[in-house]
């Protein structure tokens, strides 16, 4: 007798049922999450600017707006403060959904409880057990 096979995108779930997942399928999910999170992650360097002297090549603090008019005072790019290490921001796109930043929330809910359950193991428990199978 062969059984009818079920297709389960005839399927869903109300919400409240208990879903019993393995830990190597908890962690392929959590790191999915965070490689969708951090696909949206971007850095750019805003430009920093700064006002010179045109005739004297000096770092200007204080001007007329007739010295910018005739162009004793330019504002030019400060390359080396735009293109330093210290400058870096970081921005997530458009892309990002809110399902995505829930999603990484309930994992990191979920990890913790697991934690207080005593499921999830410290780093050096883990070590030691894999030491102990070697």
């Amino acid at each position: 007798m062969t059984t009818e096979q079920k297709n389960p995108m005839d399927y869903g779930y109300l919400g409240t049922e208990e879903v019993t997942i393995t830990s190597a399928e908890f962690m392929l999910l959590k790191r999915a999450v965070e490689h969708g999170i951090n696909a949206t992650l971007e850095t750019y360097l805003p430009e920093v600017t700064k006002y010179v002297n045109i005739e004297t090549s000096e770092l200007v603090d204080e001007f007329t707006e007739e010295d910018l008019t005739s162009g004793k005072i330019v504002l030019v790019t400060d390359r080396e403060a735009t293109f330093s290490p210290k400058n870096v921001k970081y921005q997530y796109n458009s892309k990002i959904t809110p399902d995505m930043v829930q999603s990484q929330e309930l994992i990191m809910k979920i990890h913790e409880r697991n934690v207080e359950m005593g499921i999830a193991k410290s780093v050096e428990e883990l070590e030691a057990l894999k030491e102990e199978k070697k």
